[in-house]
Parts: C-alpha cells; structure tokens; sequence
C-alpha cells in the first residue's frame, strides 16, 4: 500500500514539474533509446552517442538512487544481486516504450518510477 502511495507521488511530482530548457523529459531518452536501434541497424545518421547516453543516463539516476536510498536506509526498490547494467537498460526500455504517454515527464522520474515497478522491495 505504501509503495502504491510512494509510486503516485513521484507520477504526481513529475507531472507538475515544468520542462526547462536544460531538462531531460521522457522523450529525450526514448529518443536516446532510439538510436540503439539505429546503430544496430547501421541505419544512415544513426549516432552512436545517443545510445551511449542513455545507458549513462539510466546509470546515473540508478546510481544516485541506491546511494540515496543506503544513506537514509528507505528502500524505494530492491534491485536483486546479479541484476546487469543490461537488464536495467531492458527495464527502462520496457517502461518507456510501454507508457507513452508518460514521456513528458522528467526523465529521472521515469527511470526511478520503473525500476520500482519491475523491483519492488517485500514488505
């Protein structure tokens, strides 16, 4: 009930933050993730770099969560051990692309609102 209430919250809280110029939204990084296919694909003005950026991106507010998370000791998700980089890409990915109409949202929001869905903590 609490992590229902924790997930709603930070929907919530993404939704009334306004996109400045310098943010990154949901549809930059489902633009980053894009381009993973692009370059598999050796697609003409693929750019390796927008994959490289979301990897980094989806790593970065991973890593910045577990400290945080350490820190305070209040666990928003439970990420079991020998979870890859790879699956957490995969996650992501599966929550971008399964919720469009979400990509408005801040980026760091959806990446933290996936990864406590695909993992949440027992109760």
């Amino acid at each position: 009930m609490m992590k229902g209430r924790l997930l709603a919250a930070a929907l919530a809280w993404g939704l009334s933050q306004g996109t400045g110029a310098h943010s990154i939204d949901g549809n930059q990084l489902a633009e980053w993730l894009a381009g993973k296919e692009r370059y598999e694909n050796s697609a003409p003005g693929s750019d390796p770099l927008s994959w490289f950026a979301y990897q980094y991106y989806v790593l970065g507010v991973f890593d910045a969560y577990s400290v945080s998370e350490k820190l305070t000791e209040q666990y928003s998700f439970c990420v079991p051990d020998g979870v890859t980089s790879n699956q957490l890409f995969d996650v992501v990915a599966k929550y971008l692309n399964g919720n469009p109409e979400h990509l408005h949202i801040p980026a760091g929001v959806l990446v933290y609102v996936s990864l406590q869905k695909a993992f949440p903590c027992p109760d």
